[in-house]
């Protein structure tokens, strides 16, 4: 916002298109937007981005073809931004937690088997700790393979 409390700037959208969730690129260049679009048969999951210099958003990438429900405030990026992270949800397979590389859009993990909804990468961007309820889930951000799960209701006994 300005001064005078007027909108700097604007990203217009289509009717049947969502923000559901938004994070900035660490080096604060591009504001990752997570996009819910319903307007046809199946849902989609769509990630875009918004360039701060040119103003301009960039392509649409599908995420998840068929996918009901992007969770707020789950995309993270890695702290180089390389990549980023991002939970959904299916009513065929549940919940999913993906991670996409940030400059080819390519996916570099899909994980159905826990419904992890925060997360956060280490200092270095070696691992992936993701929060479910009451464990914490561990991945490999380097080869993108599942590495623990530890119950932190035992922490509350102490």
């Amino acid at each position: 916002m300005n001064e005078d409390f007027t909108p700097h700037d604007s990203i217009i959208f289509n009717s049947d298109e969502r923000i559901i969730d938004l994070e900035w690129m660490p080096d604060s260049s591009k504001l990752l937007l997570g996009i819910k679009e319903s307007g046809s048969d199946e849902s989609k999951c769509k990630s875009q981005f918004w360039n701060v210099q040119s103003k301009q958003l960039g392509a649409k990438h599908t995420i998840l073809e068929d996918c009901d429900s992007l969770y707020r405030n789950s995309m993270t990026f890695s702290p180089n931004g390389s990549a980023f992270v991002v939970a959904m949800y299916t009513y065929g397979t549940g919940h999913s937690v993906i991670m996409i590389d940030s400059s080819t859009m390519s996916q570099l993990m899909y994980e159905v088997d826990f419904r992890t909804t925060r997360f956060d990468f280490t200092h270095d961007g070696k691992w992936l700790i993701g929060a479910e309820g009451g464990q914490i889930v561990i991945w490999d951000a380097t080869t993108y393979e599942f590495v623990e799960a530890e119950s932190v209701r035992d922490f509350y006994m102490l």
